[in-house]
């Protein structure tokens, strides 16, 4: 497995990923009202304007990207990992090198917020809730916070 920076042309595989994830994984939680804003948040062309205020990250995993994940400032966003590919701890790994990213920069805490959908594995990873958001747009989704 390998953690890297995006590049412009991984914009269409991960948004593929996303997309796939959002359809899979997030639908038990949110409407399709709220997963056709993500979609929409999420095109390749998007994310690639996106990159230019945030570093993303993907995971490389037997040659195809299977994860990403992202940081702007001390906020840890839009990381998503295939669902075929789950299990073989790459959201964990994505997650370990943005919050190295976080110390490199002398942040002492970074924030993130959860889906429902993704709040135990985030707990499991040294995540607290700071508090859970009710947001007309992107439907409930939980502030949490990490020492770093």
């Amino acid at each position: 497995m390998n953690i890297r920076r995006f590049k412009k042309e991984d914009a269409t595989c991960v948004s593929e990923v996303i997309w796939t994830a959002l359809d899979i994984n997030n639908s038990k939680d949110y409407g399709q009202d709220v997963l056709l804003t993500m979609k929409k948040e999420y095109t390749s062309k998007h994310i690639c304007l996106l990159s230019k205020s945030r570093i993303f990250l993907v995971a490389e995993y037997d040659g195809k990207i299977a994860g990403v994940g992202g940081i702007e400032g001390d906020i840890i966003c839009s990381v998503f990992v295939d669902p075929n590919k789950q299990g073989n701890g790459i959201g964990k790994l994505i997650m370990e090198a943005l919050e190295a990213l976080a110390k490199k920069k002398k942040y002492d805490f970074v924030f993130l917020h959860s889906s429902l959908t993704a709040e135990s594995f985030y707990a499991k990873i040294g995540y607290c809730v700071e508090k859970c958001i009710a947001d007309p747009i992107y439907g409930e989704n939980i502030l949490m916070k990490k020492l770093l």
